[in-house]
């Protein structure tokens, strides 16, 4: 099995990035485009990369009007909603299609299936998660975690004034 690990100047990723669970209890303040920043520089996102968010409205309102880079935005409503649209529109097959990396910005247990797939077909993977809200399962799997910080986003917000 291969696993692409670093980025060539045509290499592509995507992100699928549940941002209302990267926030966890900063999710009620006006922290969105923070958090969004703050992951965007944990996964080493690129220009050219494709970035799809899915989110309560209240946090895709937030940064709805002034994202801070080119992305997909998905209100969602429920219990699990933006897991599912986030893998509804990510098989395995069409990412190793299209990309050379994979990009989780949630730790949720839902995701390890479509990581392992997508390794399987050759894509690399990384999980960007916060600590102690990771499953145990992409360590064990030997997944890449990149850790999410919630007190490093809140200093990232002064680089989203400039």
């Amino acid at each position: 099995m291969h696993t692409r690990s670093h980025r060539s100047p045509t290499s592509r990723t995507l992100h699928l990035v549940d941002l209302e669970n990267l926030l966890g209890e900063h999710r009620k303040h006006d922290v969105a485009r923070g958090g969004l920043v703050h992951y965007l520089d944990r996964a080493h996102w690129s220009p050219g990369d494709q970035v799809v968010v899915a989110a309560d409205h209240e946090i895709i309102q937030q940064i709805g009007f002034d994202k801070p880079v080119t992305c997909s935005l998905h209100a969602v409503r429920g219990e699990d909603a933006a897991d599912t649209v986030l893998l509804a529109g990510a098989p395995a097959e069409r990412v190793a299609r299209r990309y050379d990396r994979l990009v989780f910005g949630s730790g949720d247990h839902i995701f390890l299936r479509r990581a392992k797939a997508a390794r399987a077909l050759g894509v690399g993977v990384l999980i960007v998660a916060r600590p102690g809200a990771c499953f145990a399962g992409y360590r064990r799997a030997g997944f890449p975690v990149r850790s999410f910080d919630a007190l490093a986003m809140t200093r990232d917000l002064s680089k989203v004034a400039a």
